[in-house]
């Protein structure tokens, strides 16, 4: 293994951190457009999937993945590695989305109305007193 990472250089790591940010950004994509209580920071090759609220059927998610043959250990971290083809991310983004609309189907998550934000003046903060720039006045 050592010989293989000498030969592979740090581009190998390199790479494997930009397939697993891009990963994290499909998934992460597919949780905020669904307004599901998850998320999945990562650093380097590494994921964890956050439940971020106290509802105890959005636990329910890490049953759903693995009757899709994606296991994710709840609280606990996960990782992506070289073996992990671009195939399989798209399989396993695939099961975050099915999993996702089967729950909100079954009810397990509340499909929930959007607000709808009004755009900022031009000139004007986007929150009452945000500022811009480094200078604190």
């Amino acid at each position: 293994m050592l010989t293989y990472l000498k030969s592979a250089g740090p581009g190998l790591q390199e790479r494997l951190n930009e397939t697993t940010a891009g990963f994290a950004t499909r998934v992460n994509g597919l949780l905020r457009e669904h307004d599901v209580p998850f998320t999945l920071p990562h650093f380097g090759s590494q994921l964890f999937l956050r439940h971020t609220d106290d509802d105890e059927l959005g636990s329910l998610l890490f049953h759903y993945l693995r009757l899709k043959g994606v296991h994710i250990l709840e609280g606990f971290p996960s990782y992506l590695t070289v073996s992990h083809s671009p195939e399989d991310l798209d399989r396993v983004v695939r099961a975050f989305g099915e999993s996702i609309e089967e729950m909100l189907e079954a009810g397990f998550f509340r499909r929930q109305a959007k607000p709808q934000a009004a755009a900022p003046r031009p000139g004007e903060p986007p929150v009452p007193g945000a500022r811009l720039g480094r200078d604190p006045d």
